[in-house]
C-alpha cells in the first residue's frame, strides 16, 4: 500500500489505520493487535502527518521572535527525516518543492518573495536562508569573519585601490585572534584582483612572502606599475595638433623656393594691395571716401593695423545699424527719411503716401488728428 500526500504523489507508507473494522471489510474475524501482528497476512498502517510551518503575521506578541526560531528548526528537523521515507526525497527539486508547499503564513509570503527573486537553487541555500530569515543564530565575531572569509565577499571591488581593500581586509580580521601569519597572507592575496592576483603571488625573486606587510608594500607597487602601463597605453590627445595661423599666410611659397616672409609682413603686403585692388575698382571718377560712415570695401581707412576680420566684423556691424527696424524715422511715420522727403516733395500724406493731408492719415492715432 502507498500514501499519497499533498505534496508528494508517493510515500511508502499507509494512510490509514488498521483494527476490526479492517478485518470486518475482508470477511476475517475481528483479531486483537498482537494477533495481527503475529499473522503473516496482517499489516499494521500508520498515519505520519506532514510537517508544516505556519508562522502569524503578527509577530508583536511578546516571545514571538524566539518560538518563531524553535518551530523553523524543528521544522526543518521533521522534514529531513520525512524526505527519507518519501519516494524521491533524495532529489532536490522534490525537496524544494516540499518545503514550499508545506509553509504557511509569513513564511510562504517569504517564499514567494525569495524564488520570485531567483530562478535556480538549491534545497540547501533555501533551507539556509529559511534558518537566517526566522531562525538567525547568534555567531560570534570570529566565527562570522570565518565564514565571510570562506564565502568570498570581502574580495576587491571594481575600481578599487590596494589602500581601500587593506583597511577593509584587516577591519575584516581583526576579530580573528589566532589568525597566523600564513594565513593573512593567502587571504590576502586570495582577495586581489584578477590582474593583481598573479603579480602578487610571489615576489620579484621568484620567492613566497613570508610577512604580511612585504605583501602589502609588494602590492601597491605592483598596482603603481599597472596603471603606469594602463596610462601608456591610452592614446593621448595631440592639443597642439593644427596651429593656427593668419588666413592671409600661405606656405605655398616653400615649394616654390622663395622667401618665406614672417606672418605679420604677409598681413601687411595683402593689407596693402587690397587697398589698391579696391581703389582700381572704383574706376575713375569713382571717389572712396576714408572719412567717417559706412565703407563700400572691407578695409576702412581709419583702422590701420588690424587683421582683416577685424575689419569684416566692423563693417557688419555698420550694415546691422542701418537696418529698417533700428530707424527712428520709420518708427515714427513708417518710413524712412529719405522716403518722407520724397512725399514731402510730391505732397502727400507723410504717413500712407495718399492724397489727402498728413493730418487726416487714417494710420495716425487719434489724439494726433487734427480737426479741421
Amino acid at each position: 500500500p502507498v500514501l499519497q500526500t499533498p505534496a508528494h504523489p508517493f510515500v511508502p507508507l499507509a494512510a490509514t489505520t488498521v483494527g476490526p473494522a479492517r478485518n470486518e471489510e475482508q470477511g476475517r474475524p475481528p483479531s486483537s493487535l498482537r494477533q495481527g501482528h503475529d499473522d503473516g497476512d496482517e499489516v499494521i498502517k500508520l498515519s505520519i502527518p506532514v510537517p508544516k510551518l505556519h508562522i502569524s503575521a503578527d509577530m508583536k506578541q511578546k516571545n514571538a521572535e524566539r518560538s518563531t526560531a524553535d518551530a523553523t528548526r524543528a521544522y526543518l528537523r521533521d522534514v529531513r527525516k520525512y524526505l527519507l521515507l518519501v519516494r524521491g526525497g533524495d532529489c532536490d527539486a522534490v525537496k524544494c518543492l516540499f518545503v514550499g508547499n508545506t509553509l504557511e503564513g509569513m513564511a510562504k509570503t517569504w517564499y514567494d518573495q525569495w524564488t520570485t527573486a531567483r530562478e535556480n537553487f538549491t534545497y540547501d541555500e533555501l533551507t539556509a536562508a529559511l534558518l537566517a530569515r526566522f531562525a538567525p543564530e547568534v555567531q560570534p565575531r570570529d566565527v562570522e569573519a570565518r565564514h565571510m572569509l570562506a564565502l568570498g565577499t570581502y574580495r576587491m571591488r571594481p575600481n578599487e585601490t590596494i589602500p581601500s581593500y587593506q583597511s577593509r581586509f584587516e577591519a575584516l580580521v581583526t576579530p580573528i585572534a589566532d589568525l597566523s601569519e600564513g594565513d593573512r597572507i593567502f587571504w590576502f592575496q586570495r582577495g586581489l584582483s584578477e590582474s593583481l592576483a598573479g603579480e602578487c603571488a610571489t615576489d620579484l625573486m621568484g620567492r613566497k612572502f613570508q610577512s604580511y606587510g612585504d605583501l602589502v608594500q609588494f602590492a601597491r607597487g605592483a598596482e603603481m606599475r599597472f596603471l603606469a602601463k594602463q596610462g601608456a597605453l591610452r592614446p593621448v590627445p595631440r592639443v597642439n595638433a593644427m596651429r593656427a595661423q593668419d588666413p592671409a599666410y600661405d606656405a605655398a611659397p616653400v615649394d616654390q623656393g622663395t622667401d618665406v616672409r614672417p606672418p605679420t609682413a604677409a598681413t601687411t603686403v595683402v593689407r596693402t594691395d587690397q587697398g589698391r585692388s579696391v581703389r582700381g575698382a572704383s574706376g575713375p571718377g569713382t571717389r572712396v571716401s576714408s572719412g567717417a560712415g559706412p565703407s563700400s570695401g572691407p578695409v576702412r581707412g581709419k583702422r590701420k593695423g588690424g587683421p582683416p576680420s577685424a575689419a569684416a566684423a566692423h563693417g557688419a556691424g555698420n550694415e546691422a545699424k542701418r537696418q529698417r527696424t533700428d530707424d527712428p524715422w520709420l518708427k515714427k511715420w513708417g518710413c524712412t527719411q529719405s522716403e518722407l522727403t520724397r512725399r514731402w516733395k510730391e505732397k502727400v500724406c507723410l504717413r500712407c503716401a495718399g492724397g489727402h493731408p498728413t493730418r487726416d492719415c487714417p494710420m495716425l492715432p487719434p489724439l494726433a488728428q487734427q480737426p479741421k
